[in-house]
């Protein structure tokens, strides 16, 4: 064998590797793992997506110690793109008690034009792109985007919203749907008193 088909038959190699390595990555992208329906009132169906910036994002991380929004969008969405910046708002007054992580239904090769979106919108907290539609689909069996689930400090479903709300209400809404769950920044320490006496 000639060094040039040498050379092209391990270059061919190296392309099937590292494209079933994709998608095998594409396959463990969203992991569900109770398989639960989602139903308001009830405890969220637990599962484990791996965000924009691969690192596994993991419901139940947070039971206990923050509430948790899901925001489900598309960058062809307009009144998902026009949600997404309150949500930025309400995360940076909330963000010590609430976990929020926008899902985008995107097809796969939109990851360019997602990532394009995030940094103009200046959003801060979890991107995460399921670009089967499993979890919108499969848990929370909705057609609607913008789709929103807001999961209480104890993992109780609290609101499912299908479609747009009102976006300029709606910091005012989630600050009353989550009540006391947003009363998780610790108690400043008091300041010492001097209690020393004077040894005179």
């Amino acid at each position: 064998m000639s060094k040039a088909k040498l050379h092209l038959t391990i270059l061919m190699a190296l392309v099937m590797i590292i494209s079933f390595a994709c998608t095998a990555f594409a396959k463990d992208n969203v992991k569900i793992i109770d398989g639960n329906k989602a139903h308001k009132g009830k405890k969220a169906p637990r599962f484990i997506i791996t965000t924009m910036n691969n690192e596994e994002f993991k419901l139940y991380d947070y039971l206990g110690k923050k509430a948790i929004i899901m925001s489900f969008w598309a960058t062809y969405c307009e009144p998902c793109l026009e949600e997404l910046p309150y949500l930025q708002k309400f995360y940076e007054k909330h963000s010590d008690c609430v976990e929020i992580i926008a899902i985008t239904i995107d097809p796969k090769r939109q990851r360019k034009l997602i990532e394009n979106n995030v940094k103009e919108m200046g959003l801060k907290f979890t991107i995460a792109h399921d670009y089967k539609n499993k979890l919108r689909k499969k848990i929370y069996q909705s057609k609607h985007i913008p789709l929103m689930i807001v999961i209480n400090k104890e993992g109780k479903i609290v609101l499912i919203q299908n479609g747009t709300g009102h976006p300029d209400k709606l910091i005012a809404e989630l600050d009353e749907l989550l009540g006391d769950d947003l009363n998780c920044k610790p108690d400043e320490p008091a300041e010492d008193e001097d209690e020393s006496e004077d040894d005179d």
